[in-house]
């Protein structure tokens, strides 16, 4: 083979490897509205709890990729207004629509929980929804001073 055609496929080759780079779609999630309350209005919200449903969206950066992803929750601590705190554990976490198999329920933690594990959610074409429920399960973790209790929750979305 001559130099000039061992130089030739060479070069082809080496164009024909910077042209077809590799093109990954990415997870995404996205939260929609803000934060709301639980509140406590009634003797019997104390008693028996109150709940609020929550919306996120899971799409990806590419329409008809199959991606796996898992979704995981937790709290960056205890609920707080300050002065008085009632214990995370308090707040039950359910996925609550039919579009994806979730997790067993589970109450907040400091500790990561899976909602969703190993989804093999097949092709996005558009967002996939997840409707979370938090219930405070109400009872004497709540018999304290009133006022707006807070904590941070972080989801993490991780690419399998």
């Amino acid at each position: 083979m001559s130099g000039a055609r061992l130089f030739l496929y060479l070069l082809i080759g080496f164009w024909l490897f910077l042209s077809f780079e590799k093109v990954e779609a990415q997870v995404y999630i996205n939260l929609s509205g803000d934060p709301r309350p639980l509140i406590f209005n009634t003797p019997r919200d104390f008693d028996k709890g109150v709940f609020v449903q929550y919306q996120l969206w899971i799409g990806s950066t590419i329409p008809n990729a199959a991606i796996g992803w898992d979704l995981s929750l937790h709290a960056t601590g205890d609920l707080s207004n300050g002065r008085n705190t009632i214990g995370i554990e308090n707040i039950h976490v359910r996925l609550i629509n039919k579009v994806l198999m979730g997790m067993a329920p589970f109450y907040l933690s400091t500790q990561p929980n899976y909602i969703v594990l190993n989804s093999r959610y097949p092709k996005f074409r558009n967002p996939v929804p997840l409707l979370l429920r938090f219930t405070a399960i109400g009872g004497p973790p709540f018999f304290v001073p009133s006022g707006a209790y807070t904590s941070t929750l972080v989801f993490t979305l991780t690419e399998d």
